[in-house]
């Protein structure tokens, strides 16, 4: 019998090893909306991507983990949270 490792990476995130990570990417390792995402971006909450070519964008997994470390600890369980206006 094998063992089976539970996989926690929600589905779509980029591998550990990801060197840049595209929106896709962001999208599912945020649980974040594209729009969500773009608002907080205009709004300075959000890090800014890099610019990889002409037409793609892509952020550092460091600016991403920065950001998530800086985010508030929520003082209620998820279930008694109030929504936030965004």
């Amino acid at each position: 019998m094998t063992a089976h490792k539970l996989d926690l990476k929600p589905r779509g995130a980029p591998p550990e090893s990801a060197v840049l990570i595209r929106m896709e990417g962001v999208l599912a390792v945020t649980s974040l909306s594209r729009t969500q995402v773009e608002k907080m971006m205009r709004r300075g909450d959000f890090p800014k991507p890099r610019r990889v070519s002409d037409r793609v964008v892509a952020w550092l997994p460091d600016d991403l983990k920065a950001w998530a470390a800086g985010l508030p600890e929520a003082e209620k369980p998820a279930h008694e949270l109030e929504p936030v206006n965004q």
